[in-house]
């Protein structure tokens, strides 16, 4: 996955990624308070990850919601329905990353991270586990 991230393809990223960004900080709110790690930190964030994973950018927001559960298991803020509820959100989770993986295997080989793992040569047969 190394090429996903390298300083050559992340240049091919930039016009998309300076885009999102100036979308984002055009929205901030002018002289009015507003949650900064919620509107542009989280978001921003989330959006590059999208892109990088080539993830359906409407559904963004789960990254974010998937990776608070997973290391939240135990915060009745983030989780209140408790293990129960941490395991159906990591098998959505799990489900989505596996349906994108098994999508990519059977596309051609783009610069995602995705699709580099669905097509490299140590990472082509993962398990569902291994993936997630």
């Amino acid at each position: 996955v190394q090429p996903a991230v390298a300083p050559n393809m992340l240049k091919e990223f930039e016009p998309l990624i300076r885009a999102r960004t100036k979308e984002i900080l055009d929205a901030v709110p002018v002289g009015e308070p507003f949650d900064w790690v919620d509107t542009v930190s989280i978001e921003l964030t989330t959006m590059m990850l999208a892109t990088l994973f080539d993830f359906p950018f409407e559904d963004r927001r789960k990254l974010t919601r998937w990776s608070d559960v997973t290391t939240n298991r135990e915060n009745p803020d983030i989780c209140p329905g408790g293990e129960e509820q941490w395991k159906q959100e990591l098998l959505e989770c799990l489900s989505t990353f596996m349906e994108l993986y098994q999508k990519k295997q059977n596309e051609p080989l783009r610069n995602d991270l995705i699709s580099l793992l669905a097509h490299g040569e140590k990472t082509k047969n993962m398990t569902p586990m291994e993936l997630l």
